[in-house]
């Protein structure tokens, strides 16, 4: 143990005696590492970390044009209804839509994502809100108007108080004051895997809510069957597989149709798991997401391979250099084996301090 220590203020000693080859040995390894870093959290976020909608029983459910096999479009509230409704074939259904609000901290105005959800929302995805509840029948109804929100976990690390504290208190959206009735657990980020709502707001107050570019055109009122802006995602029966659901599914298009054939003619109900980066109306796969994901860690790879060779070049002439030392090492009765600690000991102080500065880059 002397002798390691020994070994470590050696090391140190040498890097302050030649600053400008261990600052160069330093930045090369921190550039790799700090590029892997990068990639790799990126990729974990977009292909790896688990999501609400990662569950093998939970898909989303998309209209398609019978007419048109590649022609999708949304739902209208009352169609949220009608598939919740399919107890065959979902043990919860929720509809949910995106837009842009207004949130006030004081002066200041800034713009935020929020969701615009039905009641069954954090119970279809299995989600248990940290602190609080969802929202009630009531809330969900088109036009209630209700002004409660449930608010990201975000909101209490910023205010620094428990989720349970959080309840009751007020927030500003869109000019208007809204009632905390929850708080989502940490880390949730809804049905994707980066774009996370700092607020969830029931489907009553979408007519007061929906910004423009989501409302696409669209009618204000829920109520209005030709308003079509909700994508629904659906948490399968118990014990039923996609695969093994796909008939009930069908036999449910055709309920629909006979149920309201002016809204559903020619429609037909598709299920498919959820992608992890994007939010449509129609059926979409992260095969383009992973193959982008593999071509960046491929890269990030190829970096830290030059790194390291680049630093494994620099020891190689280093040492070169340090024959002399070496040679007198051995001649004063060094051991070849104290010799190679020796060296091997100054190249972990240099990567430990490479792979802290590479951590510092990304941080």
């Amino acid at each position: 143990m002397h002798s390691l220590v020994q070994d470590v203020r050696y090391g140190i000693r040498l890097m302050a005696k030649n600053p400008g080859f261990a600052g160069v040995a330093i930045v090369v390894l921190a550039l790799g590492i700090g590029a892997n870093t990068a990639v790799f959290s990126l990729v974990n976020a977009m292909m790896l970390q688990p999501i609400a909608s990662g569950g093998a029983d939970i898909v989303g459910i998309f209209n398609r044009d019978k007419a048109q096999p590649d022609s999708y479009r949304a739902f209208a509230f009352d169609d949220l209804q009608d598939v919740r409704g399919a107890r065959d074939v979902f043990a919860d259904v929720m509809g949910y839509t995106m837009t842009l609000v207004g949130t006030s901290e004081g002066d200041h105005t800034r713009r935020s994502f929020a969701a615009i959800v039905s009641a069954g929302y954090f119970s279809t995805l299995n989600v248990s809100l940290a602190a609080g509840r969802g929202f009630s029948d009531e809330e969900e109804r088109a036009g209630s108007d209700i002004p409660v929100v449930v608010v990201g976990n975000d909101f209490t690390r910023k205010k620094e108080i428990a989720p349970g504290q959080a309840i009751g208190q007020r927030v500003r959206i869109n000019a208007r004051e809204y009632t905390i009735v929850g708080v989502a657990p940490e880390g949730f980020a809804g049905t994707m895997a980066l774009v996370a709502p700092e607020f969830w707001l029931p489907t009553g107050v979408y007519a007061r809510v929906a910004d423009d570019v989501f409302r696409d055109g669209r009618a204000a009122d829920l109520n209005d069957p030709a308003n079509r802006a909700l994508m629904l995602v659906g948490r399968l029966r118990p014990g039923l597989t996609p695969k093994a659901a796909e008939p009930l599914v069908a036999g449910l298009s055709e309920r629909l149709e006979r149920a309201r054939p002016a809204a559903n003619r020619d429609r037909a109900l598709v299920i498919q798991k959820l992608p992890r980066l994007s939010m449509s109306t129609s059926p979409r796969t992260d095969t383009g997401t992973a193959t982008a994901a593999a071509l960046l860690m491929g890269m990030a790879g190829v970096v830290l391979l030059i790194s390291c060779l680049n630093l494994a070049n620099m020891l190689l002439a280093r040492g070169t250099a340090r024959r002399k030392e070496i040679a007198l090492r051995l001649a004063l009765g060094g051991s070849r084996w104290r010799i190679v600690r020796q060296l091997l000991t100054e190249s972990l102080l240099i990567a430990i301090a490479g792979g802290t500065a590479g951590d510092d880059v990304v941080g």
